[in-house]
């Protein structure tokens, strides 16, 4: 680490606090700076990865004469169209993007995320696997999880009307739902916070100040 980004290495530790300040003492002048300055530096280097991925996958290919590759650049262009009183215009990239990234989903996932569930649910009920009660919960959880995303005016009625006949087995699984949300937000909330936390304190604090003592030192860096 040579002196110069020794220095900016500081000066992003200063900003990144500054920025982290803003959940004790609220809106100030070094937590604006903080923030201005991440999302400035955030949109330079954003614009300076997008035009490095379109040299190196558009404008280098069609420099060489791969011509076709101006159709898929005018697209992507136009979603700028948005900016200018031709708005219209961006509603094609947006319709192939949106086309074409629900299709490789569906044509990927619902294998994986579908047809697999279902298949190992009702093994596991068949087999009693790993164990009765587990895929006896496991079981009754799919189903009537299911039942609580059917809309249908004609066939949902007995699940979502309190008159129905299957009423409660829709509230079953919104119990379901309710005790997964709870588990994965507390889970996930809390590891996600911590590790943001370790994160923060290990490369805005801890390298920065071993780096600073080894200068002062005299000690390569």
């Amino acid at each position: 680490m040579t002196p110069i980004e020794l220095v900016l290495t500081w000066f992003a530790v200063i900003m990144a606090i500054g920025h982290f300040t803003l959940m004790w003492l609220g809106d100030t002048y070094f937590s604006s700076f903080g923030e201005r300055w991440f999302v400035g530096a955030t949109v330079g280097y954003t614009f300076f990865v997008v035009y490095d991925s379109l040299r190196a996958n558009a404008f280098e290919f069609i420099m060489k004469g791969r011509m076709l590759l101006v159709i898929p650049l005018i697209i992507g262009l136009l979603s700028f169209a948005r900016l200018t009183k031709y708005r219209w215009l961006a509603r094609y990239p947006i319709a192939a993007l949106s086309g074409i990234g629900l299709g490789v989903f569906f044509g990927l996932n619902i294998r994986g995320s579908i047809l697999t569930v279902i298949t190992e649910t009702v093994k596991d009920i068949v087999t009693l696997q790993p164990d009765p009660i587990s895929a006896i919960v496991t079981f009754a959880a799919v189903i009537s999880t299911t039942t609580y995303y059917l809309y249908s005016g004609k066939y949902a009625t007995i699940f979502h009307s309190r008159t129905g006949k299957l009423y409660y087995v829709m509230r079953l699984g919104r119990l379901f739902m309710m005790v997964s949300f709870g588990y994965l937000l507390g889970y996930v909330g809390v590891a996600f916070g911590l590790g943001i936390l370790t994160g923060f304190f290990t490369v805005v604090v801890k390298r920065p100040v071993e780096a600073l003592v080894r200068a002062l030192q005299g000690l390569p860096y």
